[in-house]
């Protein structure tokens, strides 16, 4: 399993994503705090669903977000 809320500037949530994922063996899950952006993503290998999205929820930002489930598949 692994958690995590990784930098969201220019981008840079895709490549700990990816470096993450890498490391789930089959069924394993990770969860995060992703841009908005993310909400369709696709990776090959792997189911993507995003259970809740937060709009506007931070005080002082703009900043909406969601919570990214990805589980790799069985081998």
């Amino acid at each position: 399993r692994i958690v995590m809320n990784p930098p969201f500037d220019r981008g840079q949530w895709r490549a700990h994503l990816e470096a993450a994922a890498k490391l789930l063996k089959p069924h394993g899950r990770l969860v995060a705090i992703f841009p908005t952006s993310a909400e369709k993503i696709e990776l090959d290998g792997f189911n993507c669903w995003c259970p809740q999205r937060f709009d506007n929820e931070f005080a002082g930002t703009s900043v909406s977000v969601v919570i990214l489930v990805v589980e790799r598949k069985a081998a």
